[in-house]
């Protein structure tokens, strides 16, 4: 008998990426919201989700499995925090820890990465820095994921930006911030 798991919305509307032969089975994946009824369990992706649809307009079936999907900070995401919300969910899968499913952004050959030797330095320009060459200046684009950006990370890029950089305004559509650093990167 197989079991379908609903992704009742996928992360930022793409393709779930998993291969049919990759699922076990009897194990069945679908974006296919006419499932919902005979679903073991449905998936959630909580920042693409309007909140009043689980508060309001679904109904969790019996013996269902609902899933809070979301790679987000809960700083960004303040319902995950909000019992009223959160504990419709019976399971968490997210960054964090110790969340019933740690889902993280980490390669699965991390590994593998991390013990090969370090790139060389480049000047940005695609170019190695001379012999003896004291400093290089790198343009850097800064792109914020988003313009209600609660964190200090922002903060924390204005700040160094005007640590010697030109800075220019965030453009308004995107949030994006252009900083050029111009103070120097000294080589060790």
């Amino acid at each position: 008998m197989r079991k379908v798991i609903l992704f009742y919305n996928t992360m930022w509307d793409r393709p779930l990426g998993h291969p049919p032969e990759a699922i076990p089975a009897p194990y069945e994946l679908t974006t296919d919201r006419n499932a919902a009824d005979e679903a073991v369990a449905i998936v959630f992706h909580l920042p693409t989700l309007p909140p009043t649809l689980i508060r309001k307009q679904l109904t969790k079936k019996k013996g269902q499995l609902w899933v809070a999907w979301c790679l987000e900070c809960d700083v960004h995401l303040p319902q995950m925090k909000d019992p009223s919300f959160i504990d419709r969910f019976d399971i968490t899968m997210t960054y964090k820890l110790d969340a019933d499913v740690a889902v993280t952004y980490l390669e699965p050959n991390l590994p593998e990465l991390l013990r090969r030797p370090p790139a060389g330095k480049e000047d940005g320009m695609g170019q190695q820095p001379r012999a003896g060459a004291a400093a290089f200046k790198v343009p850097i684009r800064y792109l914020c994921r988003s313009s209600n950006d609660r964190s200090s990370n922002n903060l924390l890029i204005c700040w160094c930006a005007r640590q010697g950089s030109n800075l220019q305004p965030p453009d308004s559509k995107s949030g994006a911030l252009s900083v050029e650093l111009r103070a120097p990167c000294r080589r060790p």
